[in-house]
């Protein structure tokens, strides 16, 4: 379940300072009516920090992903249930122990497992970020839009980022792993565990 729900949000990580945002998220900063994650902390080398900018960022999700995030809930709650508590934790995505996981945990567990059950060749988790942004700018979103879900300083560094190798509008994504509303993902979706 946590990987499926990683593979829609891992988009966002393209390296470890946005993959510690993902880390760092907790249940509190997802509005599933109105299909936001507020970015608002990372969490890296143990601790919690400030994002790399100091700045509190509004990413949108899909429909998928937010089912997928209220599913991991569901099922978080009548684990811990079925061990006596009411609660759960805080984090989002947690270690055995109820803490956010470790990045390299992450991307070693999780990531680098989907890629390859989903037989894609290994890539960088800095890639995911190009492919985001190329996809949304193959959907026709502005470069606007797409500075602010990157979190970028300025629409000239996405587009340094987004263009590159962006050649042919026809071009069919090999991985398409989007937040917009109106994009539904492939039904299929790996299970790696």
């Amino acid at each position: 379940m946590v990987e499926v729900v990683l593979s829609g949000i891992l988009d966002r990580a393209p390296h470890r300072n946005a993959a510690g945002e993902i880390v760092g998220l907790q249940w509190g900063d997802l509005d599933f009516r109105g299909k936001f994650i507020m970015l608002r902390r990372q969490f890296t080398r143990g601790r919690i920090e400030p994002t790399k900018t100091s700045k509190i960022r509004r990413v949108d999700m899909s429909d998928s992903l937010a089912a997928e995030l209220q599913a991991l809930k569901k099922k978080r709650q009548a684990d811990y249930l079925k061990k006596g508590s009411n609660e759960i934790p805080e984090w989002e995505f947690i270690n055995q122990e109820g803490n956010p996981l470790d990045y390299y945990n992450l991307k070693r567990r999780h990531f680098e497992k989907c890629l390859e059950h989903a037989k894609l060749r290994r890539i960088r988790f800095h890639d995911l970020r190009h492919t985001y942004a190329t996809l949304l700018l193959m959907q026709g979103e502005s470069p606007a839009y797409i500075k602010d879900q990157l979190g970028n300083s300025s629409i000239k560094v996405t587009w340094i980022f987004t263009a590159t190798g962006y050649q042919d509008r026809t071009a069919r994504p090999s991985t398409v792993f989007l937040f917009r509303p109106h994009f539904q993902p492939p039904k299929l979706q790996p299970k790696c565990n």
